[in-house]
């Protein structure tokens, strides 16, 4: 059967529902006949045959699984005689495997839930010992399972409350998952249970694994009750936890429970908003603790310190616990004073330049006291020496850490807890007419997707008035005008040049005078160059000899300045200036009359050469002396 189970990844999904699947009912059956040796077998591996087929099965195969796990544990709970010795333990086995398997069945048939809940009753008050540990350990499961479930509550109690050490500890080790459900199961379905009960079973079973020797499930317990600020109010925590902590930190024997009890001591004290109480818990940490007889307590003391380091902010730390780890620095004892000044690098790390400059100051000065104490044993001389050392080497807080565990302390002590909110009733009122229209407008503004103004004028006006306002927008006419390109500048545009269209560009209306000029000067002017002739002219000027392109340049002005007097144009003669730092030419952009390169007229301007200016002086010798002359060029 063992095999079976192994090999059961070998086979195909067709093997599996055909194949497997009939015989171990076939087998299973059989042995529910018998009632054997084999059905403790066919028990103990019934749970996971039903997981491996459970995607593949129908619901009339669904529904044997679980009669058939239904009939085992009837069986299992047979009376037998006291002569048949074999069949008794043969039930037992047979009940401590349908014990296993019983998380997943409850898995498997979570709607079968009335139907399985009367056979974990019956496991959690079974007379065997072995029964009861095997729910104990999975009892999380089921709880994880049905949270909401009041009827889990009241099983738990009664195994709790058979008072067996193994028991218990099985359910301690999972307590951190069962304790907030418990607690909310009881805060929402109120019934027999209250949480009175369970502080009390915790109390109780504290006490039983105190007295055992499982000291780690005892450690595991007393970790535990670190939940309890999620699960019971502050009074209960105060009146109730709180005292059994400090009980446990002084009088428990195991170290490590000792160190569980300080670590959720110091949790419930972060999560307790009365500052008497925090300062009472204080106190008993220094004078209890820290000045305790015997050396182990002593050293409890500095692992509380540790903790204290890493849940609370570095101000708590020095009202509180500062002055007493100083102190055991010098403690007759040479292991506490080692821990304590191993202690000390840590505290630096936690400070801030120069805010926390006496405290460091302070620390040091202890340290220096110990370099000059004539120590009489060399390895603690050594340590203390490499704890000087560390403490050095060790760099101060850069972070925002310490700031992130102040804002949260001020939360959790600025809360106050265990007070009801007290639920005000509000009055339907009648709406007034301005209130109306103004959920209309903003029902309108978030249908639109409209932005609403931040400061309403309306509402700051002095005209203001309860009429809505109208506002009439007029279409008004589009006019698109279209020109030619502007005059041709003495340099190359970067830009294409626009298309030359021998339409007329605008689309207004003109005169008859004007069309007659219109035609007048499309008979008379030549057209102007295209782009390819004017950057030609222009690369070509400009590899010309200096002399011949100063010519022609003059004759270009001349004639440009007698065609713009003769037409009325408007155009003027180009002026050319050089400078005296950089002994170039440049046109000046108003000479063109750039205003009327976006005239709406359709005349033709008359064609003109491009100027060149070039400069005869040379920049090495003399840069502020240029001699410039211009020609006019054909």
């Amino acid at each position: 059967m063992k095999s079976l189970s192994d090999t059961f990844s070998l086979f195909t999904r067709d093997a599996r529902k055909h194949t497997l699947f009939p015989t171990i009912k076939k087998l299973t059956e059989e042995a529910l006949e018998k009632k054997n040796e084999g059905l403790a077998i066919i028990s103990h591996n019934f749970g996971r045959w039903s997981w491996e087929l459970n995607e593949l099965l129908d619901q009339l195969d669904k529904s044997w699984i679980l009669n058939a796990y239904c009939k085992m544990v009837q069986i299992s709970d047979e009376m037998c005689e006291d002569g048949e010795r074999e069949k008794k333990n043969i039930r037992s086995v047979l009940k401590k495997t349908c014990c296993f398997n019983y998380p997943c069945m409850m898995t498997m048939f979570k709607k079968q839930f009335d139907r399985l809940l009367p056979i974990l009753e019956m496991f959690c008050t079974d007379h065997e010992e072995d029964v009861r540990i095997s729910i104990a350990a999975s009892y999380h499961e089921i709880l994880t399972m049905f949270p909401d479930k009041s009827d889990l509550v009241p099983p738990l109690i009664e195994l709790l409350h058979g008072g067996s050490t193994d028991v218990i500890a099985k359910v301690a080790h999972n307590l951190p998952k069962i304790l907030p459900l418990l607690y909310e199961n009881i805060r929402d379905n109120p019934g027999k249970t209250k949480s009175l009960q369970l502080d009390r079973l915790l109390l109780g079973c504290n006490q039983i694994l105190r007295n055992s020797s499982s000291w780690r499930s005892h450690e595991a317990l007393l970790k535990s009750l670190k939940t309890l600020p999620n699960c019971v109010e502050e009074e209960t925590i105060v009146r109730t936890f709180v005292p059994l902590l400090k009980k446990e930190v002084l009088e428990v024997r195991a170290i490590p429970c000792r160190i569980a009890a300080c670590d959720a001591l110091l949790h419930l004290m972060r999560h307790i908003s009365q500052s008497d109480t925090r300062a009472e818990i204080a106190k008993f940490l220094n004078e209890e603790l820290s000045k305790h007889t015997c050396c182990y307590r002593r050293i409890t003391f500095i692992d509380a310190v540790e903790i204290v380091l890493s849940l609370f902010s570095k101000k708590v730390f020095f009202e509180n616990f500062l002055d007493e780890t100083l102190r055991l620095t010098s403690d007759p004892v040479s292991n506490i004073r080692i821990r304590a000044i191993k202690v000390l690098p840590k505290i630096k790390s936690k400070l801030r330049l120069p805010e926390d400059e006496e405290v460091l100051l302070k620390i040091e000065n202890f340290v220096k006291e110990q370099l000059k104490s004539p120590e009489q044993n060399g390895p603690t001389r050594a340590i203390i020496n490499q704890a000087a050392v560390d403490l050095s080497r060790c760099e101060t807080c850069f972070d925002s850490l310490d700031d992130q565990k102040v804002k949260e302390e001020k939360e959790l002590w600025s809360e106050k807890k265990g007070k009801e909110k007290e639920t005000k009733i509000k009055k339907p009122r009648i709406r007034s007419r301005k209130e109306a229209e103004d959920e209309e407008g903003e029902e309108f503004t978030r249908s639109s997707g409209l932005r609403v103004p931040a400061s309403s004028i309306r509402a700051t006006s002095p005209w203001r008035t309860e009429r809505k306002a109208i506002a009439v927008v007029r279409p008004q006419p589009v006019l698109t005008v279209r020109s030619q390109s502007p005059s041709p500048m003495t340099y190359r545009s970067p830009s294409p040049a626009p298309k030359e269209s021998a339409s007329r560009p605008s689309r207004l209306p003109l005169s008859s005078a004007a069309k007659e000029k219109l035609k007048k000067a499309a008979t008379d002017t030549p057209p102007p160059p295209s782009r390819s002739t004017r950057s030609t002219s222009v690369v070509a000027s400009r590899r010309s000899d200096a002399m011949t392109s100063s010519t022609s340049s003059l004759e270009s002005s001349n004639s440009l300045s007698s065609l713009g007097s003769s037409s009325g144009y408007g155009l003027r003669r180009s002026a050319t200036s050089s400078s005296t730092f950089a002994g170039s030419s440049y046109t000046s952009a108003s000479s063109y009359s750039l205003s009327h390169a976006r005239s709406s007229s359709n005349l033709r301007r008359p064609g003109y050469g491009l100027s060149h200016v070039s400069s005869m002086s040379t920049f090495e010798r003399k840069p502020a002396q240029m001699s410039l002359r211009v020609r006019n060029t054909d």
